[in-house]
């Protein structure tokens, strides 16, 4: 098959029964105003009553089928929904997306803010605020992650307590095996290669035993390992643990598929990814914060 379709399998309405056109009314008017309308027995009610317990503004779902070549493609034009950029403004856009496929279900909710304008525009770098799955069953973690294995005089990983426990250290469905020819495998849930990234690694010798001083690297191998070179400094030369040791990795790594904020010419649109050769049903719900004036001062 060639790149994946996206098929939009819900209306895209707010969720909360906001018609498009009062959408804004809900979310930046008058708190007096918000509270009157949730109060008028009006058609919007729910909509007005929804946006005081902070439930999503807009709710969307697709299906992306399973053509090899992922294909990023629009779930939700949020300017056609409604939704204003004014000038002179930003606002906070938050984004809860699920993903599932036959046997697998993965989450991740972001936050990012865009600037308006007759052109907004995306204001830093989108951040990742939780993210986790369930892979044939299995509790996973996403996001930054940490992987942790203890060691003895002949390389061997020594666990203590199962996987993604507090007491070993390894957040779920991550761990760290045997060293042999310096090289440990990091095993970590399945994840997409953008934006994977190793944010630190630490090679610790026994203090009442060890005299030598191991560096370790880490290169990311492929979707679901990481490959960590030990070395010791004094020869220097490829090593592992004379004494007892550990190794510790944090990395960051993000589940397969994707749900981005974009700017699509003058609109702000959420764009969703599917998994190659993977049929995927997705869900969004979006979370609008109140616009805040951030005019020029001064001269």
């Amino acid at each position: 098959m060639a790149n994946q379709v996206t098929t939009v399998s819900a209306p895209l309405v707010p969720a909360n029964a906001v018609s498009s056109a009062g959408l804004m009314a809900a979310v930046d008017g008058d708190p007096r105003q918000i509270l009157a309308r949730a109060q008028a027995p009006a058609a919007d009610q729910a909509g007005f009553l929804a946006r005081l317990f902070s439930l999503p503004d807009i709710t969307v779902e697709a299906v992306v089928d399973n053509g090899l070549t992922p294909l990023a493609a629009e779930i939700v034009d949020l300017t056609d929904q409604g939704v204003t950029f004014a000038a002179t403004t930003k606002r906070q856009i938050k984004w809860r997306h699920w993903i599932q496929t036959d046997n697998d279900r993965f989450y991740v909710e972001y936050e990012q803010w865009v600037l308006g304008g007759s052109t907004p525009a995306l204001l830093g770098t989108r951040r990742v605020l939780h993210a986790h799955g369930v892979i044939a069953g299995a509790n996973v973690a996403y996001g930054v992650c940490h992987a942790v294995a203890n060691y003895d005089s002949s390389d061997t990983a020594i666990l203590t307590a199962v996987a993604g426990s507090i007491a070993d250290g390894s957040t779920a469905g991550s761990s760290i095996g045997d060293v042999s020819t310096n090289t440990a495998t990091l095993t970590h849930p399945v994840a997409r290669d953008a934006g994977k990234r190793i944010l630190g690694v630490n090679a610790s010798a026994d203090v009442a035993t060890a005299s030598e001083a191991l560096h370790a690297s880490v290169f990311p191998v492929n979707t679901t390992t990481m490959s960590i070179f030990t070395a010791d400094l004094a020869t220097p030369s490829a090593d592992g643990f004379d004494d007892d040791g550990r190794l510790e990795v944090s990395f960051f790594i993000l589940p397969p598929g994707d749900c981005n904020l974009v700017i699509n010419s003058t609109h702000v649109e959420l764009q969703i990814t599917g998994i190659a050769s993977d049929e995927t049903r997705h869900r969004v719900e979006v979370l609008l914060g109140r616009a805040v004036q951030v005019a020029f001062q001064g001269s």
